[in-house]
């Protein structure tokens, strides 16, 4: 593992994801995909959590980078998350299964968002700064050599999603990491 990712994830959040996390997560013992309703449960508590915060996987600044790194504690086989939190409230989540929209009412304030389903088949392209969380597959923002990906998101950022052997989550959360540790602690480099 290496020790300045985890101080890259350091400086860029401080101490808002657990170092003790981090470590478990990029280990070969990571956590195990869990169901679509447990993941959504695990993001709507987080959402409650960053709550303050602007989120956008347009940008993919620290705390939005933060916070997909948490998802990873109980990651689905394959969602694609949309984040435009601060001005406005925008969260998707996308799956195999369909859509899930999470939205604000007046009960949000003690039960968290309420999530609204619509059954949509998940395409192989996405249109929109959606970014992969995958438990199941292998996701990148370059594609790769000689393999052809299973799905992929087209935003201000590509996303290239491709079928894994093996356990994912530890590359993945480095690949998250990198995106933290190549950009400085305030601006994402853009495509």
């Amino acid at each position: 593992m290496n020790d300045g990712r985890v101080k890259a994830l350091k400086v860029s959040l401080g101490e808002a994801v657990p170092e003790h996390l981090v470590l478990e997560l990029l280990s070969h013992g990571s956590p195990p995909t869990v169901s679509e309703g447990e993941f959504l449960s695990h993001f709507s508590r987080l959402l409650e959590v960053f709550g303050r915060c602007r989120l956008s996987t347009a940008l993919l600044n620290p705390e939005t980078v933060c916070l997909l790194i948490s998802l990873y504690a109980k990651p689905p086989r394959l969602a694609f998350v949309l984040l435009d939190v601060g001005r406005s409230f925008r969260v998707e989540v996308a799956t195999p299964k369909g859509r899930y929209e999470f939205y604000r009412d007046g009960l949000s304030s003690l039960l968290g968002p309420g999530i609204r389903f619509t059954p949509r088949r998940l395409g192989r392209s996405l249109l929109g700064d959606y970014v992969p969380v995958a438990g199941g597959y292998l996701a990148l923002c370059k594609r790769l050599e000689g393999y052809n990906p299973r799905y992929t998101a087209e935003g201000r950022r590509s996303w290239f999603v491709y079928e894994a052997q093996g356990n994912p989550v530890p590359a993945n959360v480095a690949h998250l990491l990198q995106l933290l540790a190549g950009r400085g602690s305030n601006s994402v480099k853009h495509p």
